[in-house]
């Protein structure tokens, strides 16, 4: 099995090295390709200094002068990708040994599997950074996972879009290559791992692999853009724009029936009503220009 780990890069100088050394200790890995993007700290200076160090990593970058999202990272990430199965590993979090292990298992026995999710912990950098994410009505739990088994033909309509069984953080996916041919690019969106995940399995065959130990560490700090807690009109907002991706997706690439599910739940979430500011009970909440991720 040869993977190709694809690593966004935005100012991450102080946590970029053990992501990339976390992934090139992985025998399966054969390159981790990172993309730096304008950085304002010295972490250029360190995807060099790295490229340099391990024949795995390579670096690219953009030459066009504009600021780029994240879906444009990958994207390129992935065309540059010269591997059958690719990984993601954002730039302030690491693999644990064996993170392939189990899912070569799985593709290896199941040929018409297109990905494996499997489960990712949290590591809090410092206790604020912890009451910041518990503040934050995210799921409290040691790990990002699912809590029970989901078969493959039903994942897409119990988890569009955001999850009854649980979620796998975009840190524990490993998937073919050949699914982009089918679903195409990764959307610049806040909560693109949202809507990736969907994708993957409306288009491919995902299974679980590793649910109750975690292959990957999702490392919370203070500059998460998870934090501080949205106003529950920006998290409308954004689960909007969510459902709304989605759909626009849906029309070019899903059947009538799926399409339908899709439909029905964006009409459903746009007739919610936000409660008006002085009918809530949840203490101090951030201003509209905070920043989300779902």
């Amino acid at each position: 099995m040869q993977v190709s780990v694809l690593t966004p890069v935005y100012n991450a100088e102080p946590y970029l090295r053990e992501a990339v050394e976390s992934a090139v200790a992985q025998d399966e890995t054969v390159e981790v390709i990172l993309v730096e993007d304008g950085s304002t700290d010295g972490t250029r200076a360190l995807c060099e200094q790295l490229e340099h160090e391990y024949p795995k990593v390579r670096l690219l970058g953009f030459t066009d002068g504009r600021e780029h999202w994240i879906g444009d990272k990958y994207n390129l990430a992935l065309q540059h990708a010269s591997s059958e199965y690719i990984a993601f590993l954002e730039a302030d979090d690491y693999y644990h040994p064996g993170r392939f292990e189990r899912a070569q298992e799985l593709f290896e026995s199941n040929p018409e599997i297109d990905g494996v999710y499997e489960a990712v912990e949290f590591l809090f950098e410092t206790p604020r950074a912890e009451r910041l994410f518990l503040e934050s009505d995210m799921n409290a739990d040691a790990m990002h996972t699912f809590r029970r088994h989901v078969e493959p033909e039903d994942l897409f309509e119990e988890q569009l879009p955001f999850g009854t069984a649980g979620w796998c953080h975009a840190n524990g996916w490993t998937v073919k290559r050949s699914v982009f041919d089918v679903i195409g690019r990764i959307d610049n969106v806040r909560g693109w791992d949202t809507i990736q995940f969907m994708k993957f399995a409306a288009c491919g065959r995902m299974v679980a692999g590793r649910l109750d130990e975690p292959v990957a560490v999702w490392r919370l700090h203070e500059t998460n853009d998870s934090f501080p807690k949205p106003l529950p009109e920006v998290v409308h907002s954004v689960q909007q724009g969510l459902f709304e991706t989605m759909w626009r997706w849906a029309l070019k690439r899903l059947s009538v029936r799926r399409r339908h599910v899709v439909l029905m739940r964006l009409l459903a979430h746009s007739a919610k009503v936000v409660p008006p500011p002085e009918s809530r009970s949840d203490g101090p909440i951030s201003s509209p220009a905070s920043s989300f991720s779902v």
